[in-house]
């Protein structure tokens, strides 16, 4: 089910959510689902986190070459030292965009929606995207990092 965007200054957007301990459960299984049919239905965003549909849970969905992949209880186990100021927008933040300091690479494990463990090498635009939707896994939003003009 498509739902509605939570928008700052909403308080559920400020607070770190709670992992996901059973991947069976009915409640889980449709979060993911409305997490997906969500993004799809937004058509300009490449993430979203569950705080931003109003849930308090660590899982997020990415729009990657049109397939929707999601990162249930997600942990960056690596950053790369060197990082690169780049633009930035937030579905949950609208009409404003800036530049936010992220490093070029990360490694990433989390678990896929079935609950089977997984690591990703990510560059570019993809680590940029899953340090942002952690970011909101942990109730910050990346106006508060963003580089002042």
């Amino acid at each position: 089910m498509i739902k509605e965007i939570v928008t700052e200054p909403n308080s559920i957007l400020r607070k770190k959510s709670r992992k996901i301990i059973d991947f069976k459960d009915y409640k889980t299984k449709k979060i993911i689902q409305d997490l997906k049919d969500t993004l799809i239905d937004c058509k300009e965003g490449l993430g979203l986190a569950a705080p931003q549909i109003g849930i308090n849970l660590r899982v997020f969905a990415l729009n990657i070459k049109n397939e929707i992949l999601i990162f249930v209880n997600p942990e960056i186990t690596h950053f790369s030292t060197k990082e690169s100021p780049e633009k930035e927008g937030c579905l949950s933040v609208p009409g404003i965009a800036g530049k936010v300091d992220r490093a070029n690479k990360v490694v990433m494990k989390y678990y896929d929606e079935s609950g089977k463990k997984h690591k990703i090498k990510a560059k570019g635009i993809i680590a940029q995207a899953f340090q942002h939707e952690i970011d909101h896994l942990n109730g910050i939003l990346y106006i508060d990092k963003m580089k002042q003009n």
